[in-house]
């Protein structure tokens, strides 16, 4: 925590902010951020009790893993498209990542309603080997009406839920309708 702390540090003080380059400054920036938002979103996993970490598995099956940085790409992907940012909701998070955990689970996603209210979502999977976010982007476009909705600019508020298993990887997206 240490040395994420000096690296930080070590961004803001680089000349360029003080000279008024503070795009470069920023595109330095992006990598700490992206690291900072993963180890925030770990956090939140632990704190609201997403992570089993008592080790409990049933049968011979192991449970899903949770892929934090794929989720967190996909989550940069998705604001990159669309001409509206989305903002990111704790609440849509631990939603989507309990889809997505269920998917894995289960070997599969059904048509399914989200907990409560305006919810939209949208899953995915593919092989783990080959499971890249350009990918579930592309299978998502590829669908008009799922498509759409990625695009909607009443669609504001966002989760994202990403588990693999037994060499799939499961993808949610979970959008709050204004």
């Amino acid at each position: 925590m240490r040395d994420l702390d000096s690296s930080i540090r070590a961004a803001i003080r680089r000349p360029g902010i003080t000279n008024g380059t503070v795009v470069d400054s920023l595109t330095n920036l992006v990598p700490i951020l992206s690291v900072l938002l993963t180890l925030v979103i770990t956090v939140a996993t632990v704190l609201t009790g997403l992570d089993d970490s008592s080790g409990d598995t049933d049968g011979d099956n192991p449970p899903p893993v949770v892929n934090e940085q794929m989720r967190t790409d996909l989550l940069r992907a998705i604001n990159y498209h669309r001409d509206i940012p989305v903002d990111f909701d704790l609440e849509l998070h631990a939603s989507a990542q309990r889809q997505a955990v269920v998917n894995a689970t289960a070997g599969g996603h059904k048509m399914t309603t989200a907990d409560s209210g305006r919810i939209l979502m949208l899953q995915a999977h593919q092989d783990t080997d080959s499971a890249s976010v350009d990918d579930f982007l592309e299978l998502w476009a590829d669908d008009g009406l799922n498509y759409a909705a990625l695009m909607h600019p009443d669609n504001r508020e966002i989760g994202v839920g990403v588990a693999e298993t037994d060499g799939t990887t499961y993808a949610v997206v979970q959008f709050r309708q204004l």
